[in-house]
């Protein structure tokens, strides 16, 4: 409970209030001006808008409606089944033509 006992009371007389002596009144309408006023928006305009999903549409239709590119077979050399020490060897070879007197 309320250690006030007026409590009640108050509350009656501040219903019973003319607007005058209201404070709530007051805070209504900053409450209404802060609503009404324009807000910022980071939205792109929409025509903006639409041309940027027109483009990304043309983009993936292109993409999909393209003949696919048939990928060139790797060799032997290039896979990942050239051994290492082939490649050492190589890169030893290498160190031995770039050697400075």
């Amino acid at each position: 409970m309320n250690d006030d006992e007026r409590f009640e009371e108050r509350l009656r007389e501040l219903a019973l209030a003319s607007e005058a002596e209201n404070p709530t009144a007051a805070w209504k309408e900053e409450i209404l001006a802060v609503a009404l006023r324009p807000s910022v928006s980071f939205a792109p305009p929409p025509p903006l808008l639409y041309a940027w999903v027109a483009a990304w549409l043309a983009t993936l239709f292109l993409v999909w409606s393209a003949e696919p590119v048939p990928v060139p077979a790797r060799s032997a050399a290039h896979g990942p089944s050239a051994p290492v020490s082939s490649l050492f060897a190589y890169h030893r070879q290498i160190l031995e033509q770039l050697a400075l007197p």
